[in-house]
């Protein structure tokens, strides 16, 4: 029974491991991607204007 409880307990590690890096992994690419909205909107403020909102 002990073993059949760590071969379960490794398959869920696993699945959280995946369910982690999907929901809060990635942080460079988040980093990056917001960068490059800052810098659009930097851009677009300083042709047209922001809204309240953007």
């Amino acid at each position: 029974m002990g073993v059949i409880l760590k071969e379960k307990l490794k398959g869920l590690k696993l699945h959280l491991k995946a369910w982690h890096k999907e929901e809060y992994g990635g942080g460079d690419d988040r980093i990056a991607v917001l960068i490059e909205d800052i810098k659009d909107l930097d851009i677009r403020s300083e042709l047209v204007g922001l809204s309240d909102q953007e």
